[in-house]
């Protein structure tokens, strides 16, 4: 897929960089702990930690069921909405409780000065001198309510700024100078060198795509160590591969690529369930003799497999809906290996022997001269004779060679 190369802004980091001394650790008493202590403190931190990311997960939950709830409600995208939602993250870390009195002064110039024209409003410590008896003359509960108020009037605009193309520029530029300075000071630290990119992933608002070298050196060795590495041509591929939702089918021109390309995604996610299933990190899925190898003797059972036909994916119609229905069904769970009760696992074990018994089970042929030598090398060696002219011998023949000296040799002993 052809793309336009869109110009990037590059950014180094300083030439020369002062490293921060080391400070040194102070010496500390070391602490003896039982095994009966240490299996206390994991158990309690793995429990805190589970119960973190079950949280962390609710949440995001939270999110998405609303964002999908905006979406059929008031028609933008389920995305357009958790932007929205996440996107006064930062700011709610250095966000502090406001005061009473700084709420009571926020409230005072909004009264003073909100029709006031500009350039005429009244300056605000000059508001706080003139009024400071009123300040003094609310009560507790009134206190309280102006800082209520202070704080929805935060939140309003914590959630509800750089929804706008210029504001999201802003929102973008802004966390990528911070990511730059946080690179930097962690090289003065502990000496690191890196390079970032950074694109946008819709066209909703402009943006040239950003890169970051801590050094200058580090962009003119790649131009000269990887073949055509050119920052420019990588930011607007990368720009193109993101605003198409990262997703490599879209990128496949023919029916049949794209067919390839799911089967090879359905292969691979199938063998990693089957793996993570069976606990053998290198298993791999077995399709014509499900029955025996998994059903059987892994005692597993899949469910929720969605294509008409079961077999290897390779093997499958190259019609495009059902494969992507079979890969969606992997990826979100629905299709899945179950573990067998050893009633389940003793039942299709009798139904596989009574199938097998009847001749319905396709087995694999076996050759006629089963448990026999075979001749075929020296077969070989007697069409070399009869023609004439020597074979061009390979390592196999050198092995037959090897085999049967040893033979004669054992017999003649």
């Amino acid at each position: 897929m052809a793309t336009s190369v869109r110009p990037s802004e590059i950014t180094y980091g300083p030439a020369a960089i002062v490293a921060a001394k080391p400070i040194q650790s102070k010496s500390r008493s070391t602490v003896t702990l039982t095994e009966a202590q240490r299996a206390n403190m994991a158990r309690s931190a793995a429990d805190r930690n589970e119960q973190v990311e079950s949280t962390i997960a609710e949440v995001y939950r939270f999110a998405e069921s609303k964002a999908q709830y905006l979406s059929q409600t008031c028609g933008h995208k389920p995305d357009y909405y958790l932007r929205l939602i996440f996107s006064g993250g930062a700011s709610l870390q250095k966000k502090r409780k406001p005061n009473a009195y700084n709420a009571w002064s926020h409230q005072l110039a909004k009264d003073k000065n909100g029709d006031v024209d500009p350039g005429e409003a009244t300056n605000l410590l000059d508001l706080q001198r003139q009024h400071r008896e009123e300040y003094d003359q609310l009560t507790l509960q009134q206190k309280r309510d102006l800082c209520e108020v202070l704080e929805e009037e935060r939140d309003s605009r914590s959630f509800g700024i750089r929804v706008n193309q210029k504001g999201r520029a802003q929102d973008v530029m802004s966390t990528f100078r911070r990511i730059m300075d946080m690179l930097i000071a962690l090289k003065c630290r502990c000496g690191i060198e890196a390079f970032v990119g950074l694109v946008r992933n819709n066209t909703e608002y402009e943006l040239r795509p950003q890169w970051f070298f801590t050094s200058t050196p580090i962009n003119r060795y790649l131009t000269g160590a990887i073949k055509k590495w050119d920052v420019e041509v990588i930011g607007s591929q990368f720009e193109a591969f993101s605003i198409a939702g990262c997703e490599l089918f879209t990128f496949l021109r023919t029916v049949r690529d794209q067919a390839e390309w799911l089967k090879n995604e359905i292969r691979a996610k199938m063998n990693t369930l089957y793996a993570d299933a069976t606990g053998k990190k290198d298993a791999t899925m077995h399709y014509k003799d499900y029955e025996k190898v998994v059903v059987i003797e892994d005692g597993l059972t899949l469910e929720g497999w969605t294509h008409e036909i079961f077999a290897c994916p390779s093997s499958l119609p190259t019609t495009i809906e059902p494969l992507k229905k079979l890969r969606d069904a992997l990826d979100n769970g629905e299709c899945y290996f179950r573990r067998l009760n050893a009633t389940e696992r003793a039942e299709r074990r009798r139904d596989y022997e009574e199938k097998l018994q009847a001749g319905q089970v396709a087995t694999r042929k076996q050759r006629n001269d089963k448990g026999k030598t075979r001749k075929q090398y020296r077969r070989r060696a007697n069409a070399e004779k009869e023609t004439g002219r020597p074979r061009k011998r390979g390592r196999r023949d050198d092995q037959s060679d090897a085999e049967e000296s040893n033979a004669e040799s054992s017999h003649e002993s």
